[in-house]
């Protein structure tokens, strides 16, 4: 019997109806979803968590004379922060954060680190826009100051516990110019290719009230060159009566304005971002005068480079060597006070955000004596 071919474009014709109708129909859902408006308020909570160990042959240094570094070896908690932050509406946002650690001294500490309100002042909410912000936050000044703690590949900003603190970064901060203030802020953004800031402060650092009529300021611009490079710099003007840290009681009536105030510049660059696939590498050039008396001229040089190589298929994430160079002078009229601080650092990623790094630091001094050597290591995660 003869059968006779019935052709099958029909059917294949129906099954690619209906498929369309089905990616138009997820399509729309999709974009209906994607064009609701935003409910507020929302929140987001962030954690990171910081632990560090080493052993540093300080003997030399051990005294209150030259700085007294700590013991030569010892456990602490760097960093153990919880951060909120909340959109209350399209132009009003904020972050808490929240810090207990111990890496400051003997005892456990609860701080307070950022802690501002921003609201957005442009008329168009987007890639460009203008803020003010109220509160506590990072004064303007040092690229890698103001790179988060979640990732950095040295890691330490400066001179850590067990050495001397005597980095650039270490100086810059006891002078005034770097770490949190309180205080208001203008921030402005345009688009992905350059950013300024200009702030007001106290000047007395962390969680203080001001203790005198003056205040300290400064401002920050920063440009993009191309996909990967960005250059920065930085002046601020710190007001030079208070003494921090100590904390700073309520001004009487009539208290004076500062008796005097010292001054920095910043220079900086940076190739790439922490934590990326490839090469990373940010560079700080600061001079300004120290926080003491005669307000000597101060210097510091620190340049981090990082190579994050990723693997597949052997248990880790990543694997990223990298190398630090500091040197710092805290007063340029004198001789042999200079230091140098290197630091070789290998980082072992468990996974993006889970991170065991051990290094080699040699810190050296200009002035006769020994140098002082050991190893750091620092277990992280963020999340």
């Amino acid at each position: 019997m003869h059968q006779h071919w019935r052709p099958r474009f029909p059917h294949r014709i129906a099954g690619l109806i209906a498929i369309l109708c089905l990616s138009r129909t997820l399509s729309a859902q999709t974009e209906a979803a994607a064009s609701k408006p935003p409910s507020y308020p929302s929140f987001k909570v962030a954690a990171r968590l910081h632990f560090q160990g080493y052993y540093f042959d300080n003997d030399e240094y051990a005294t209150a004379g030259f700085g007294n570094p700590g013991p030569k070896s010892s456990f602490f908690t760097r960093r153990a922060r919880i951060e909120i932050a909340g959109k209350l509406s399209e132009r009003v946002s904020f972050i808490v954060q929240p810090s207990f650690e111990n890496g400051g001294g003997r005892e456990p500490n609860l701080r307070l680190r950022d802690a501002y309100i921003d609201v957005i002042l442009s008329s168009e909410v987007g890639a460009s826009q203008v803020k003010l912000r109220f509160g506590q936050e990072k004064r303007p000044f040092n690229r890698y100051e103001l790179l988060s703690a979640n990732n950095l590949p040295s890691i330490e900003r400066g001179a850590g516990r067990g050495l001397l603190p005597q980095g650039s970064n270490n100086y810059f901060e006891r002078a005034g110019f770097l770490s949190h203030d309180v205080g208001i802020s203008v921030l402005g953004k345009l688009g992905s290719v350059a950013t300024a800031q200009v702030g007001l402060y106290n000047g007395t650092g962390e969680s203080f009230i001001d203790n005198n009529n003056s205040k300290s300021f400064g401002v920050r611009l920063t440009s993009s060159v191309g996909s990967k490079v960005n250059l920065g710099a930085s002046y601020f003007s710190h007001d030079g009566i208070v003494t921090p840290p100590q904390p700073a009681p309520p001004a009487p009536a009539g208290t004076p304005d500062s008796a005097f105030r010292n001054n920095a510049f910043g220079l900086d660059a940076s190739w790439g971002k922490p934590g990326d696939a490839g090469f990373f590498a940010v560079a700080d050039y600061m001079r300004g005068e120290a926080f003491r008396n005669g307000l000597p001229s101060m210097s510091g040089l620190s340049v981090v480079s990082a190579y994050h190589f990723r693997l597949a298929r052997v248990g880790l994430y990543a694997i990223e060597p990298a190398l630090r160079f500091d040197t710092a002078d805290p007063d340029s009229e004198t001789d042999k006070d200079a230091s140098a601080l290197l630091t070789a650092v290998l980082g072992l990623y468990l996974n993006s955000s889970t991170i065991f790094r051990v290094a080699y630091e040699r810190q050296h001094f200009e002035r006769n004596g020994p140098s002082t050597a050991g190893i750091r290591t620092a277990m992280t995660v963020h999340f």
